[in-house]
């Protein structure tokens, strides 16, 4: 796979960087391999060159959430090790401080929206962390983990419920909108080729004006409102609406890219249950003020790059180049 060259000497001045869960996974999966040992220099050689830099450092209520759960598995798994390391490499890579937590999707959406995030969801993301942080006070203790299974499958619900909750999306608002005899198997039309490939035009003929992406804000919105409860939104007009777009596009553009493939061979969301957790990590990604850095080299970051976000949007492998530091192995 072929990236575009990046100098040594990126200018991160005034932004932020934020890492996937697979960056962080890795880094587990080594020193589970390795040592605990290995893991701190690494981690403190990194944050040395970052703080130096004057790289700021945040990290994805999801991506914490996505390692979290996996503490409910059996000690000795490698799911288990590698998760437990790779949020130990997490809340040092932000320096052991919840305000460089990065809140879930659905709060980005409304601080941009409305200006303000809801209080109860605040307070969940914060306790993640808190809980995070205790779990350090204790040295990452495998006792003291399994005491607060509760708790871990709290946050293993909310993000099972989050998937189904978008995997419904896609099904009531899409599929069924256009193939009202859809039973299953997530393709449209899937026994009426010429009705698929009608569709697909059609489709990509409103990405190309662009009304897809605003069928995609609106729709946004619309979600925004319909969770919303103490919190009044301001009316969509179509300033806010473009700067929704613009905000939110890379997310929006991923989200097209499954509706496509919907038209054509299918799309198994049930397979790629995970692949919406990625995609909802990119509602950070914010053009010129943000570094996503991902490990996902097969469809993400190319995906990213080819709609323009060459200088925002890095491999791991890409961004440990630019610090001149080694890729992690």
């Amino acid at each position: 796979m072929c990236f575009p060259f990046f100098k040594r000497f990126t200018n991160f001045t005034d932004k932020y960087v934020y890492w996937d869960t697979n960056c962080y996974r890795l880094l587990g999966r080594i020193a589970n391999q390795k040592c605990l040992v290995w893991l701190d220099a690494y981690l403190k050689k990194l944050k040395q060159i970052e703080r130096k830099r004057k790289i700021k450092v945040k990290v994805s209520y999801l991506v914490l959430s996505e390692m979290f759960a996996h503490l409910n598995d059996p000690i000795d798994s490698n799911t288990y090790l590698e998760c437990k390391h790779g949020l130990y490499a997490a809340l040092y890579h932000s320096d052991f401080d919840s305000s460089n937590l990065l809140p879930n999707a659905d709060n980005e959406f409304i601080k941009f929206t409305t200006g303000q995030a809801p209080i109860a969801d605040t307070y969940r993301q914060n306790s993640l962390y808190n809980s995070l942080l205790q779990i350090h006070e204790k040295r990452f203790n495998d006792a003291f983990i399994k005491q607060n299974s509760q708790t871990i499958q709290l946050v293993s619900d909310f993000l099972n419920t989050l998937k189904v909750s978008w995997k419904d999306s896609f099904a009531n608002h899409f599929i069924k909108k256009h193939d009202a005899s859809y039973s299953g198997n997530w393709q449209v039309f899937a026994n009426d080729k010429t009705k698929r490939i009608t569709l697909l035009r059609e489709l990509r003929k409103a990405k190309k004006n662009d009304l897809i992406y605003r069928e995609f804000g609106t729709g946004m919105y619309q979600y925004i409102c319909n969770n919303l409860k103490d919190i009044v939104p301001q009316e969509l007009t179509d300033e806010l609406l473009q700067k929704i777009i613009v905000r939110f596009k890379p997310l929006f553009a991923l989200q097209y890219r499954i509706i496509e493939l919907m038209c054509q061979s299918g799309y198994n969301i049930d397979k790629y249950i995970n692949d919406i957790t990625d995609y909802l990590i990119i509602s950070h990604l914010d053009k010129g003020n943000s570094i996503f850095t991902s490990n996902e080299t097969k469809n993400l970051v190319p995906n990213l790059h080819s709609l323009g976000y060459t200088s925002d949007v890095r491999t791991l492998n890409q961004y440990c180049s630019a610090l001149s530091i080694p890729y992690p192995k």
